[in-house]
């Protein structure tokens, strides 16, 4: 494998502490770099990683297949005899130290195909690579392999085929709170490869990593938080996939609580009897909102509790139903409700008539009554 060589270049400065071109060029994009993983949050992650392979699980099984951790080989002569070790069909994977980019198709190690004149049934169909790795990504990953080996009746013949049919996105991991996928595939992300008889074709593996989080947040608000009894407030819950992947599956759960009444709602499907709001597909900066009309109620509980409830992608920071409280998936608006009852003051003449013994009237004198 061909090490990639540093794209970045040193930095030179002409003499008398004067920035050259290039250096002024290379700040502006480092400063750009950085305000656009500001804007648009969290920056692709890069792995440096170290692979091995090793083959398991063949099959059908037969006496001349053999494997010793990197290499399988198979195959008999015409004579129904294994053939030497050296003289085999086989596979070999080949191990790297690499870096591999979110998002990019990157070799992780290579595959070589013995492709050797063999007799009878004596190829294996199947077989799974045990994918080692360690450094950012430390665990073992198993990938399976049909092979379709040409038949020969001596001599040359037929391209044999080799196919990955694990499926995409089938290994997780988790790094730094952030769930990615890990796939194989053969060189421009295809799954098959043909190779020559009597010919060893060797190519690089190469991995995908793709983070698949959706970050849900959830904020909530009400037009009135001091209302009178007997009147109706309106709250307003905004959910908001701040990526990077869109989401499907997303629900809400908001139980109004027992000092709000549920009058009506608009801007989604909501089930007032189990607080429930149906939002299904969110896309990357997409925002959905719900309003909710509630009676204030004399007595009660006055706390209006939401989170989110459901959603397919694993959200980074926080867990949908866990009934947390203060993650950015969850929020909390508290009501108090004013006093309805009316305090009536009385002054008569300017003063207070409403304890005894009360105002001195003369009479004949001319009374005001202030309330």
């Amino acid at each position: 494998m061909t090490e990639r060589a540093n794209r970045w270049q040193p930095l030179h400065r002409k003499p008398h502490g004067r920035t050259s071109a290039r250096s002024v060029f290379a700040m502006l994009l480092i400063a750009l770099l950085a305000s656009a993983t500001m804007a648009f949050g969290v920056a692709a992650a890069d792995f440096s990683v170290t692979s091995s392979g090793s083959w398991d699980n063949w099959s059908p099984t037969h006496s001349c297949t053999s494997s010793t951790g990197s290499e399988i080989r198979w195959g008999q002569d015409d004579e129904g005899d294994c053939l030497r070790w050296r003289n085999q069909s086989g596979f070999t994977f080949t191990s790297a130290s690499v870096t591999i980019p979110e998002d990019v198709w990157t070799p992780i190690g290579q595959f070589t195909h013995r492709n050797r004149v063999i007799y009878g049934n004596s190829s294996i169909t199947y077989v799974e690579l045990d994918l080692g790795l360690s450094g950012d990504i430390s665990g073992t990953f198993t990938y399976e392999i049909d092979f379709d080996e040409t038949t020969n009746t001596g001599g040359g013949c037929c391209d044999d085929v080799v196919t990955f049919v694990t499926s995409p996105g089938t290994h997780t991991f988790v790094k730094d709170g952030r769930t990615y996928t890990l796939d194989l595939a053969f060189p421009g992300g295809t799954s098959t490869l043909y190779t020559e008889e009597g010919v060893d074709t060797t190519v690089d593996i190469e991995a995908l990593i793709t983070c698949i989080d959706a970050d849900l947040e959830l904020d909530k608000s009400v037009d009135n938080d001091t209302p009178l009894v007997g009147a109706n407030i309106v709250f307003t819950i905004e959910v908001t996939n701040d990526g990077p992947n869109d989401t499907s599956n997303v629900s809400v759960k908001d139980v109004l609580p027992s000092g709000l009444e549920y009058v009506s709602h608009s801007g989604g499907t909501y089930d007032d009897s189990t607080g429930m709001w149906d939002i299904g597909s969110l896309n990357e900066g997409e925002t959905e909102t719900l309003t909710i009309t509630a009676e204030v109620l004399a007595t009660g509980n006055y706390t209006n509790y939401a989170q989110v409830w459901t959603s397919s992608e694993t959200d980074p920071d926080s867990d949908p139903g866990d009934d947390s409280d203060g993650d950015d998936d969850d929020d909390t608006v508290v009501i108090t409700p004013a006093d309805p009852s009316v305090d009536i003051e009385k002054s008569t003449n300017g003063e207070d008539a409403d304890s005894a013994p009360g105002p001195y009237i003369i009479v004949g004198e001319t009374v005001t009554w202030t309330y």
